[in-house]
């Protein structure tokens, strides 16, 4: 028989709004964003084995910086438990887009080895280790919808509402987070300009990689509203009336535009928080 294979998704995350509030002593920028879990997931199994081994089906995200290699050693080291896992990721949410596939990835690692383990830590105990992972991460263990706050890791969760129907699109480039608050910074320190649109990075980002401003005129195109940018980009997000209407943009966007673009819908926080949804937790033999 077949080692047990637990399995979970590692759902994105687009943020709905996002404004930074300030810079802190330790140079972490405060942020005040309201995020959303959404459909499009990676998906991260784990298995009992000898030590800490870890795959990836992008090659080059296997190494020991990956977020899940980093979120296994929290939680070993936290617990005092002897590493013992295989862990495997297949990746479907773009890198370098503001989707927060890496955090995603991390959250569900600390989920799936506090249930492989027989959860020896209450889940209070997993938001610092997740913390000290990333901003995101704490709301990738939350998820549905929320206001986070200080470097992200302070959660407000807010009413998940009915489900809407979406499309990511993202283009050929990418950026790096770190990068882009490099820029805001000093696009502030010498215009001392507030932008009012949702995403304060968006201005700074389409300057960078013009290419940002297309794919929002191709989202709009196909019936998008409210197309904005998520995280620090460099995907945009737009809303649709229903499953159909956004999987057809989404095709569109693929066919016409040569843009990634994936159909999907909010997740909520009941569902995130579920023992064995079907989307979400499995077990396999």
């Amino acid at each position: 028989m077949n080692a047990r294979v637990l399995r979970a998704s590692a759902y994105a995350k687009i943020n709905l709004s996002l404004s930074v509030t300030g810079v802190r002593a330790d140079g972490m920028h405060t942020l005040r964003t309201v995020m959303q879990t959404v459909s499009l997931c990676d998906t991260v199994e784990a298995s009992r084995a000898d030590g800490l081994t870890f795959s990836c089906s992008v090659p080059w995200l296997a190494g020991e910086s990956n977020l899940c290699v980093r979120a296994a050693k929290a939680f070993f080291g936290e617990t005092r438990l002897s590493p013992g896992v295989s862990l495997r990721l297949e990746k479907r949410i773009p890198t370098g887009a503001g989707l927060g596939g890496g955090s995603a990835d991390a959250a569900a690692v600390l989920r799936l080895l506090n249930r492989l383990y027989g959860e020896p830590l209450p889940e209070d105990a997993l938001y610092p280790l997740a913390a000290g992972l990333g901003a995101d991460v704490p709301f990738c263990l939350r998820g549905g919808k929320c206001l986070c706050t200080g470097v992200g890791e302070e959660l407000t969760p807010l009413p998940d509402g009915e489900t809407l129907y979406l499309v990511v699109a993202k283009g050929q480039g990418s950026l790096s987070t770190a990068e882009m608050y490099r820029r805001l910074d000093e696009d502030f320190a010498e215009n001392h300009a507030e932008t009012d649109a949702p995403n304060q990075f968006e201005p700074v980002a389409e300057a960078l990689l013009p290419e940002i401003r297309a794919v929002r005129e191709a989202l709009r195109s196909v019936g998008g509203e409210g197309a904005r940018m998520t995280g620090s980009g460099s995907a945009l997000f737009a809303f649709f009336p229903t499953e159909r209407a956004a999987e057809s943009a989404a095709q569109t966007l693929q066919t016409e535009h040569n843009v990634f673009a994936e159909a999907c819908r909010t997740v909520s926080r009941a569902e995130m928080r579920a023992e064995i949804p079907p989307e979400n937790l499995s077990v396999s033999d």
